[in-house]
């Protein structure tokens, strides 16, 4: 991918020029607009994942995802314990659609890997496929469940009552307010500086995990760095709207799109690490099946028993897999050192710290 150019350089603006004009609306009724738009998304997929819709299914966690990073940055805004509550509904359903999407995906990627193999290879794809779709089958009930509890949660209407109850009172302590917000938010400051503390903490979080781009085989810290790169995404889309000024949206904007390319690497390098693992368990019962015995003392005989193509097939699939998280990794190394050479984050902190100095 080529680098988009910068278009906006922070570092040479003062504060007059970033014009801040700021609505006078404070963080809760933006918060309330933003969860709104992304709660009644997600549940408008509802009875279509009943239905056992594959895409349905994956726009409901997609949009359930977006719900529960709102509602892990607008908690400081609305009645603690209903909060929580809601929150907490929505964390079981991304939850239960999460274990199901994955299945789906990883069954996709072999069907497509069944494409390129001889036949006799094919049977043991195909035998992977069966193991993985054993599983989705298994996982359905839990979808069920945490949707139609989710019907009688009510969660529309509740989320209705929460918005005029009134918000916790803020924290006297700077100590205890930082636990209960860890974005640094505050309800008595505008979106657009809200939203400038929330970046830059997220953008600190991913930065935190550099270094692991120096060794492919760092696995777990990879998919906390995925972790890490969806959070900054997720909260730049949220903060969108309050960053509408064309003194700061080009350099945002910029960030954004170079967090999405970054995104689709480390979720490949996700996948590829999810997926052989699950191969592991087919590779061995189609290994064990032909000479499984019922009494030790028989003694098992014959080369016809296993279907070694079939293994093939499967063995294929996993080394092709690892072919694709390395050159993943590779490209992942490359468009992070090109928003290094550009001074993305440099500018976009210094973007951030303009708009922090500025007045409500």
């Amino acid at each position: 991918m080529t680098a988009e150019p910068v278009q906006a350089n922070p570092l040479n603006m003062t504060l007059e020029s970033l014009a801040l004009s700021e609505t006078p609306n404070l963080l809760r009724g933006y918060a309330a607009q933003t969860l709104t738009i992304r709660l009644e998304r997600m549940l408008s997929h509802a009875d279509n994942v009943l239905a056992e819709d594959m895409e349905a299914l994956k726009q409901m966690r997609v949009w359930s995802r977006r719900s529960r990073a709102a509602l892990d940055i607008f908690g400081v805004c609305f009645a603690e314990q209903p909060f929580a509550t809601l929150a907490n509904e929505v964390k079981n359903v991304t939850r239960a659609l999460g274990t199901a999407r994955d299945l789906d995906v990883m069954i996709s990627k072999l069907e497509a890997m069944q494409e390129g193999l001889s036949e006799e290879q094919q049977s043991g794809i195909q035998f992977g496929i069966d193991h993985l779709q054993k599983q989705r089958k298994s996982a359905q009930p839990a979808v069920v469940e945490a949707i139609e509890h989710l019907k009688r949660f009510d969660l529309a209407n509740r989320w209705k009552a929460l918005q005029v109850l009134p918000a916790k009172p803020a924290p006297k302590s700077k100590k205890l307010a930082k636990k209960i917000s860890p974005l640094r938010l505050t309800c008595q400051e505008s979106p657009l500086k809200n939203g400038a503390r929330a970046v830059q903490v997220r953008c600190d979080e991913l930065l935190a995990h550099e270094s692991c781009l120096t060794d492919s085989k760092r696995v777990l810290e990879h998919h906390e760095m995925r972790i890490a790169a969806k959070r900054l995404r997720y909260t730049l889309e949220i903060f969108k709207d309050a960053f509408m000024d064309d003194a700061y949206a080009p350099t945002l904007s910029t960030l954004t799109k170079h967090i999405r390319d970054l995104q689709e690497f480390l979720g490949d390098i996700h996948d590829a690490d999810v997926l052989v693992p699950q191969l592991i368990s087919p590779l061995m019962q189609m290994l064990q099946q032909g000479y499984d015995y019922p009494h030790i003392e028989e003694f098992p005989v014959g080369v016809d028993r296993v279907d070694f193509h079939g293994l093939a097939g499967l063995i294929a699939a996993c080394q092709a897999t690892r072919s694709v998280r390395e050159q993943c990794f590779i490209d992942l190394q490359a468009r992070w050192q090109t928003l290094r050479d550009l001074e993305i984050f440099e500018q976009t902190t210094a973007l951030l710290g303009l708009i922090l100095q500025g007045g409500d």
